[in-house]
């Protein structure tokens, strides 16, 4: 996924550069030009995303069947189903978007 705005590699020490970094962003952001065309490139990324986490979804579910113990298979699958109900979500979203 191409990043719109750069993110600083750790948090700043200081509220100089604090500001600094702030000033940094929203300079990026205003040479990004207008939202309408960057908006069709990252609804793309954030489709191929999805797809990417759904596929890894199945295969998180794969592994459950591996999972012999009872009770650890249960607490897995309930992780499962609440990253599935989060992608679920992000379709949503992403056809309003």
């Amino acid at each position: 996924m191409s990043n719109i705005i750069p993110f600083r590699g750790r948090a700043a020490a200081s509220p100089v550069a604090f500001m600094a970094a702030h000033q940094q962003a929203v300079a990026a952001v205003a040479g990004a030009g207008p939202l309408d065309a960057v908006r069709p490139l990252v609804r793309d990324d954030v489709r191929k995303t999805v797809i990417l986490l759904d596929l890894a979804l199945q295969h998180a579910r794969e592994l459950s069947d591996l999972v012999t113990e009872e009770r650890a298979r249960r607490i897995f699958d309930r992780h499962l189903a609440a990253i599935e109900y989060s992608l679920q979500i992000a379709r949503e979203r992403m056809d309003a978007f």
